[in-house]
Formats: structure tokens, sequence, C-alpha cells
């Protein structure tokens, strides 16, 4: 009960948004506040980018050891948000920012021996993540750039997005439409987990 009760009166653009008024003043209300509320996103970091970059970053640091706890710590994220980073579509510049820092700051630093860093290396290694020296600087941003030692695009899988391994296994053949791998299946779980549709 305790809620302060607001009365919306034409004009406002909460009229518009809650109540679908269709008079001129109440839409044009909701467009300027649109309008406001994508130049605050640009401006404070909120807008979101494509996540390209920001993936192979955080997927590269993953074959060197660092596990989802160790890179929750150095992002301030928890790990929860550091899972949706590996099969992200489009982060928020900040995060990509910070992803960016973080990766400039360790990719040429191995973390120390431990159990933890030896199963997330393999892990990745399983998966095929490029290590950080398989990417030039330049190439990191670029959607369209291998990583080197590939030779072509016939070393990824047939959506284009992961290297093809022993556990990156296809679907079973004969089914119609089931083109990605295992890798994109997991990618495509996330994306539904956390509602995202790119």
């Amino acid at each position: 009960m305790g809620g302060r009760l607001v009365t919306i009166t034409h004009g406002d653009w909460r009229c518009y948004s809650r109540n679908r008024c269709a008079r001129p003043e109440c839409r044009a209300a909701w467009s300027q506040y649109q309008k406001r509320w994508k130049r605050r996103r640009e401006t404070t970091g909120y807008a979101t980018v494509d996540a390209t970059g920001t993936v192979r970053r955080i997927r590269a640091l993953a074959r060197l050891g660092y596990s989802r706890t160790a890179l929750a710590r150095l992002l301030e994220r928890d790990e929860s948000t550091v899972r949706q980073l590996y099969y992200a579509n489009r982060v928020t510049r900040e995060t990509a920012r910070r992803v960016a820092a973080v990766y400039d700051r360790y990719a040429m630093t191995v973390p120390p021996a431990s159990g933890a860093v030896t199963q997330t290396r393999d892990r990745a290694a399983a998966k095929g993540w490029p290590p950080p020296l398989a990417w030039d600087d330049e190439d990191l941003d670029n959607p369209t750039a291998l990583p080197k030692g590939l030779l072509n695009r016939a070393d990824y899988c047939k959506a284009g997005r992961h290297l093809k391994t022993d556990s990156n296994a296809y679907y079973p053949p004969g089914r119609p439409g089931q083109r990605h791998c295992s890798d994109c299946r997991a990618e495509r779980k996330v994306r539904i987990r956390t509602g995202s549709r790119s």
C-alpha cells in the first residue's frame, strides 16, 4: 500500500505508455520521452554495441585459464554476467570498455596454476576458443576476421561461429534445418534464458 499515487493527465508520456491514449499531445510527449531516454543511454554508456570483440576477449582469457570467478572479480561483475558474456550478441558500451581494459592488462599474463585454471583452460581448448596470441589487436572487433592459424572458414561450423572440434559435434545427419553445432545450441539456450532476441 505505501506507494505514491500518480495522477496521469493528458499531455503526459505515461498517458500514452500506460493507457495508449491516442491524443496528439500524449503521443508527442511519448515521442519526446523516447528521444530523451535514447540520448541519455548514448551519453551514459548504456547504449548497446556489437559483442564480437567482447566475446573474443573473454574467451581468449578463458583459454589462458581465467575462470568465471576470476573474471567476475576482475570485471567487478557477478559470475552469471560473465557466463552470458561468453555467448553475448550485444553488450553495453560500459561492459565492452571494461572487458577491453581487463583484456589489455591480462592477455599476456598466465594465471597461477590451480585446478580451476587447468579446468578452465581445458574446457576453452575443447570448445576451440582461440588464445590471445591468435588475435591481432585490430582484428578483435572485426566480425569477419579469423584468428591466426586458421586457413579458411572450413575450420568453422556451418553457422560460421565456432571452431570444429571433437567435442563440438553436429546434430545427427538427415534432419532438415539443423545446421548449428552444439556450441550454437548452448548460445541459443543462453539467449532464450536472458531474453536476448539477437
